[in-house]
């Protein structure tokens, strides 16, 4: 795709994030603007397979993202909006998600730590996006390429992704 450049009159920005070849800025007034290959989510439009950013975009607390996907948490409710690649975490977003403590992400999907401790997960089911489980009880969450982990209150670990970038539980480090 062709790539955008840096909107004009962009100012008071809080934070900016990437993903491979794009950026979100984060501004103080909770708006976002986006710039970069439209492809990998610096676009407002949506076409074929990609998800543009809504235009209507507010209120918005911090923004996660992986390769091609951006990820804005929403403050009010704790919702999240997603943007970029629809098969990588883009469009398939969970609409029952409220009280969203933190987003994580691998490289092609996501996961939401919500307020009560439980865990969704979207994207590609390869590197995340396919939690089966019914996660509760969750402290925080880390990942790694194409894998998720989920420190529960207990002590306990719960992983899914792929097996071979950490995906499953092995003894020894093997």
């Amino acid at each position: 795709g062709s790539s955008s450049s840096v909107p004009s009159g962009l100012v008071d920005v809080r934070a900016i994030y990437s993903t491979v070849k794009a950026f979100a800025a984060l501004k103080e007034d909770g708006t976002v603007a986006v710039w970069g290959d439209p492809d990998w989510g610096g676009s407002t439009t949506d076409r074929n397979d990609i998800s543009g950013m809504p235009n209507d975009l507010a209120g918005v607390e911090a923004i996660y993202s992986a390769n091609r996907v951006f990820c804005a948490l929403l403050s009010g409710n704790g919702s999240v909006e997603c943007w970029g690649y629809n098969d990588h975490g883009g469009s398939d977003v969970p609409s029952d998600m409220v009280g969203v403590r933190s987003v994580y992400s691998t490289e092609s999907s996501f996961c939401a730590l919500q307020g009560d401790g439980s865990v969704k997960a979207w994207g590609l089911p390869g590197t995340g996006g396919n939690l089966t489980e019914n996660l509760t009880n969750v402290r925080t969450i880390f990942s790694t390429y194409q894998a998720f982990a989920a420190l529960k209150e207990d002590g306990t670990v719960a992983v899914w992704g792929a097996p071979s970038r950490g995906g499953s539980l092995t003894s020894g480090g093997g």
